[in-house]
């Protein structure tokens, strides 16, 4: 700062006395002094940053006041950074004019004049710095020069007192430190100038560093976590260190006097799910059914704290261990086990993930959970026909299939078992459901909205024809004929879906003989239905009713329904041919209903399509991606597994005579296919 108007005049006329020559120089004298102080500093204001560092923000308020007489212009200036104690910058800056200018207001300052300039400074860490304004007074051709300092952080930038950190306190947070382990560290530090930052360290094995921004307290004491990586290898050690930085940028450290040793306890970890080869993209636990020549895909999913070196599986049922290298903390491999063909039955799955110190982490199946069953190879063929498929139904007598396509308005009609196409009959309106008269003399259709009637199709002729029977619909509820059955007592049922909820949805009868029909209300109210909702075996004893979660029994000989029973999901209830048995899904009932068995399913969740054989001894049904599968009946055990030539399989049925299976898929609605396996 520079010193009083009065005592630089004072010093310049004891100059001029001495001096002979001093009254004819050419020279101006200096008639004007400047004098800068700090008005106000705001701040410091510290915003702590990412990974323990900070940012550190002063505005500083300068005031300038002229003295003298006369004015002199700004014409720049310089700034000068310090960090610390120590007396020499770090860094410096040039200030343009124009800048000086703009920073007070003014591109002059005249005697007695008094201006202000703020200026705002942020850093990584407490600083001073030195303004130095440049001046040239009006007259002279030399600039002169006015400097004044601040300090943003530490009112003691010297530190009075020295910084000091004491009381380290370190432990593994387990007993035992294993890589991932954690170390808990505790400290206090202080310092006269404020400690800014603290950096806790581990050295050794593996390098870890903390960071701490303290804000310049005074005094520090702080605890704290380090997690050690997985790649710290076991055996070695690590040694824990303190270090902190002052405000007057002074350092002091503290190391922990014993190491400690690194040492591995803890096996791998293992949640391993099994991809099937039939549900692409799902996982499942270490369950199910599978087939000689199958390759189960296992995805370990194995994690250790240090490094996985090995992946082992055994089947010890067929004497089968193998191993993989692999050497890395998380895994999620698929390992492919082929199993062979030959075997078969229940087998039990071990995994085994080991570590690089031999640790184990070992998941094995359930007893029961995996089987291996064989594939059933069976003859067949296959063809492609135009259009969807809605529905189908046999005639043994003449050989024939009858495809119901709703699109098309239509059924085709194909020879059975070689699907050679006959001929088509053309519909007036939209089918839904289809059924052959227990003779055998006569198929029935229902016809949708635009004629709601049943369509008799006497077989008996040459040439087939439709003759429709106007039904008894609900018009006001925009009832709509479904699914059919004909039975032995020459009636036909058939549900009727309306369009007002439950209530609309009701069972119609017509009788074939007097063409009396009337709504069977002791049947009660059947919720939603679709177009497989009613079947009847085929003597025509007895119809089965899905009511969505129940199953209902019609009797033709008493003209009754019997009790409800529920079953599993399945796309279309199946009856023996005499009707002593049916199955709905994978429910296995008597001809009364009673329960008899549940199918052993070959994966979580609902089959696609069941269809049980014309003597009700097995029952087929289809899984996604998998293919058919076959139980027997008396005991729930699994026969085998058909390969499907679809991947889907929507419809399934056993010819009458049960010498053929016929699967079909539909993949939209322009074609459909149709496979006929022939059966042992």
């Amino acid at each position: 700062m520079s010193g009083s108007p009065r005592v630089v005049r004072t010093a310049r006329l004891l100059v001029c006395a001495l001096a002979v020559a001093c009254s004819e120089s050419t020279e101006p004298v200096s008639r004007l002094t400047m004098d800068l102080m700090v008005e106000q500093v705001d701040g410091p204001n510290i915003q702590l940053a990412q990974q323990g560092t900070a940012t550190i923000e002063c505005t500083v308020t300068l005031r300038a006041t002229a003295y003298g007489s006369g004015s002199a212009a700004w014409t720049g200036g310089k700034l000068r950074y310090f960090v610390g104690g120590s007396g020499s910058a770090v860094d410096s800056a040039d200030i343009s004019a124009a800048e000086v200018r703009r920073g007070w207001g003014d591109s002059t300052i005249a005697a007695h004049a008094t201006q202000l300039t703020r200026w705002t400074f942020e850093g990584g860490f407490p600083f001073s710095v030195q303004f130095e304004f440049a001046y040239r007074e009006a007259g002279l051709r030399q600039s002169q020069t006015v400097t004044e300092q601040f300090s943003c952080g530490s009112n003691d930038p010297t530190g009075s007192v020295t910084p000091s950190v004491q009381g380290l306190q370190v432990s593994a947070r387990d007993g035992v430190l294993g890589p991932g382990g954690i170390v808990d560290v505790s400290f206090e530090a202080s310092s006269g100038a404020g400690i800014w930052q603290s950096l806790v360290v581990i050295d050794g094995s593996c390098d870890v560093q903390q960071r701490f921004a303290e804000g310049l307290q005074p005094h520090v004491r702080r605890y704290t976590s380090l997690t050690i990586p997985k790649t710290c290898s076991p055996g070695g050690s690590v040694v824990v260190s303190v270090l902190v930085l002052d405000g007057a940028a002074r350092q002091a450290s503290i190391t922990a006097s014993n190491a400690i040793p690194i040492i591995d306890q803890a096996p791998p970890t293992l949640d391993p799910i099994l991809w099937t080869p039939y549900m692409p993209g799902t996982g499942s636990p270490l369950s199910g059914t599978f087939f000689d020549g199958d390759t189960l895909e296992i995805e370990y999913a194995a994690s250790d704290n240090h490094r996985v070196e090995w992946l082992i599986w055994e089947i010890a049922q067929f004497g089968r261990r193998d191993s993989i290298p692999v050497g890395s903390a998380l895994l999620e491999p698929r390992v492919r086990i082929p199993l062979e063909a030959g075997w078969r039955g229940d087998f039990q799955l071990t995994l085994i993930a080991r570590d690089s110190v031999g640790l184990d982490g070992i998941e094995q199946s359930l007893p029961g959970a995996l089987r291996i069953e064989p594939n059933l190879s069976l003859s067949s063929r296959t063809d492609t026909i135009q259009w969807d498929i809605e529905d189908l139904e046999f005639d043994q007598r003449r050989g024939r299939l009858y495809v119901l396509q709703a699109f098309a308005d239509q059924i085709q009609i194909l020879a059975f078992p070689d699907l050679k196409p006959l001929g088509i009959l053309r519909l007036s309106a939209e089918p839904h459901g289809i059924a052959i008269t227990p003779g055998g003399d006569s198929l029935l259709v229902t016809l949708g909205q635009q004629h709601r009637t049943l369509g008799v199709i006497d077989l008996t002729q040459t040439v087939l024809q439709v003759r429709e029977i106007q039904l008894a619909v609900d018009l006001s509820m925009s009832q709509s004929p479904f699914g059919l059955a004909a039975l032995a007592n020459n009636k036909v049922l058939i549900a009727l879906f309306g369009q007002s909820g439950p209530p609309s949805n009701q069972l119609l009868e017509v009788d074939l003989a007097t063409g009396l029909q009337r709504i069977r209300s002791d049947a009660s109210p059947l919720g939603s239905l679709g177009s497989l909702n009613i079947v009847a075996s085929r003597d025509g004893s007895r119809a089965a009713i899905d009511k969505g979660d129940v199953m209902l029994r019609y009797d033709a000989a008493t003209d009754a329904f019997g009790p409800e029973v529920s079953g599993s999901f399945g796309h279309r209830i199946s009856w023996s041919a005499n009707g002593s048995r049916a199955a709905m899904g994978l429910s296995v009932f008597d001809g009364n209903f009673n329960h008899l068995l549940e199918a052993e399913p070959p994966l979580t969740g609902r089959a696609h399509s069941s269809a049980l054989s014309p003597n009700g001894a097995e029952l087929y049904h289809s899984w996604n991606y998998l293919g058919i599968m076959a139980t027997r009946t008396s005991d729930g055990a699994t026969i085998g597994r058909i390969r499907a030539s679809m991947p889907i399989v929507e419809f399934l049925r056993v010819s009458p005579d049960g010498r053929h299976l016929l699967a079909a898929w539909g993949d939209g609605a322009q074609f459909s296919h149709l496979t006929v396996y022939d059966l042992p």
